[in-house]
């Protein structure tokens, strides 16, 4: 008898993980807080950058066509894009932060809408780095971290929507 429960735990967490249509489901968890207040500086700063300089530009790029300045353009919206997919592949949670707070961000910056359904939010005691090769996957490695705690919270993604639900169990 136990090891027909063990089998059936077994295919209950590898249906977890498994991209059925539209949503990926996974478990989340973090230890919970009651009543907890807590607060951040939520101020971004942009980051400082240098402007080119006419004869860095002169020497290093060397248009064929008068079209340079929208080649120029173009190359710098390719480095944009290529540092925009890196960050896509990795979640960082920050110490001291909300769960809740630092999720919506990471969403956000790969242009999901985060819609945080539990009515607790958790406290991150550990700054946690998950790096993986897509969005996708990130989320299932999110999944996989808090199951093992057993918290009862579980992500939904809607890829058409460009939605991401947390919900209690």
């Amino acid at each position: 008898m136990k090891r027909f429960e063990t089998s059936i735990r077994i295919n209950k967490v590898n249906l977890m993980y498994k991209k059925i249509t539209a949503p990926v489901v996974a478990l989340l968890s973090f230890i919970t807080i009651t009543g907890a207040l807590a607060s951040r500086d939520m101020e971004m700063k942009p980051l400082a950058t240098t402007p080119m300089t006419e004869s860095v530009a002169g020497n290093d790029y060397r248009p064929n066509s008068p079209f340079s300045v929208d080649r120029q353009k173009k190359s710098d919206s390719n480095t944009d894009a290529i540092s925009m997919t890196s960050e896509s592949k990795s979640l960082l949670l920050r110490k001291d932060g909300l769960l809740s707070k630092e999720l919506e961000l990471w969403v956000n910056k790969n242009g999901y809408t985060l819609l945080w359904n539990s009515n607790r939010d958790y406290i991150i005691y550990n700054t946690i780095t998950l790096h993986a090769d897509s969005f996708d996957n990130v989320l299932n490695e999110l999944g996989k971290l808090f199951d093992s705690e057993n918290y009862g919270l579980v992500i939904k993604q809607y890829e058409v929507n460009k939605v991401i639900i947390i919900d209690a169990q």
